[in-house]
């Protein structure tokens, strides 16, 4: 069977490893739906692709999925042009793209959440023996790594053993698009995790070089740093809508609390552009000005 225009337009990106899976599970769910769409009217034509672009923006669908769907139907109608099925794009189809996104400020876990959720990782391991200790070992490294170092999720899965120096501290970051970071594991709480995890990791009988081990010896999956968070998550009674990637933005916005440059912050999460990591300075603003009308003396003055 012949493959469909939309499954040979996905195909480079399928193909591409700078787009991650669920960017790709995003497009094939975005270009079903216009399949959909224009099969119900009159086909790839230029009026059909115009009336799908006018429901996109009159919908209820977020900001951030209209944008996405209206940069996908902006690069397809190009692919559609190469292959001559329709004749050029139509002029202002995307209106230029003007669609206000909103901002949304990402979302931390408190100073007392993050001390709640390590004290409920080491009485784990203290009140077990046997297989649950290691295991507990083995979170207890996890999480203090994602709050040292701010590393995405899938960063943490990807570490392999010689990825770290184990001297200087220092150990390679693979993330988005192949790009690599080098990053330094400044605190000696979490240096001593790694250390006590690794005189236990053979305990997990290693059929992989990755650091972090799932029960068969295997490299542990995104999906299980995913449900080692959310164990801890219910256990501490913090935010129940955190995700793991909280502690990123509050490593973060800690960082930029306390004084460290903006550009400094921008390469340590590995961001492409700065307007990425600017979004924090929105949380230490809002920080800030919380603080002030708090504790500033001069509000308590009265003359």
């Amino acid at each position: 069977m012949s493959e469909s225009i939309y499954e040979q337009f996905l195909r480079p990106y399928a193909d591409s490893r700078n787009f991650s899976n669920n960017t790709l599970k995003a497009y094939r769910s975005d270009l079903r739906q216009f399949e959909r769409f224009t099969t119900s009217h009159a086909g790839l034509t230029g009026m059909v692709i115009q009336n799908y672009i006018d429901s996109l923006l009159a919908s209820s669908l977020s900001t951030s999925t209209i944008h996405r769907r209206l940069i996908l139907i902006r690069i397809f109608q190009d692919y559609l042009v190469s292959k001559n099925i329709i004749p050029h794009p139509l002029p202002g189809s995307t209106h230029r793209l003007l669609l206000k996104r909103k901002k949304k400020l990402p979302r931390v876990l408190t100073a007392l959440e993050i001390k709640l959720l390590l004290r409920v990782l080491y009485r784990e391991k203290q009140e077990n023996t046997g297989f649950i200790r290691l295991i507990a070992t083995r979170n207890i490294t996890i999480i203090e790594l994602l709050i040292a170092t701010g590393l995405r999720i899938g960063e943490l899965n990807h570490l392999d053993l010689n990825d770290i120096d184990f001297v200087d501290w220092t150990f390679i970051a693979h993330g988005k698009g192949n790009k690599e970071r080098l990053l330094y594991i400044s605190s000696e709480a979490t240096r001593k995790a790694i250390q006590t995890y690794l005189h236990c990791r053979g305990q997990f009988e290693p059929k992989s070089n990755a650091l972090f081990l799932n029960k068969y010896g295997q490299r542990l999956s995104i999906w299980g740093i995913e449900n080692v968070f959310y164990k801890y998550r219910e256990l501490s009674n913090i935010n129940p809508q955190a995700t793991p990637h909280y502690i990123r933005h509050t490593f973060a916005t800690e960082l930029l609390n306390n004084g460290a440059d903006l550009r400094v912050v921008q390469e340590l999460l590995g961001h492409a552009s700065i307007s990425t990591t600017q979004i924090y300075t929105e949380i230490t603003a809002t920080n800030k000005i919380t603080a002030l009308e708090r504790f500033n003396f001069r509000n308590q003055l009265n003359l």
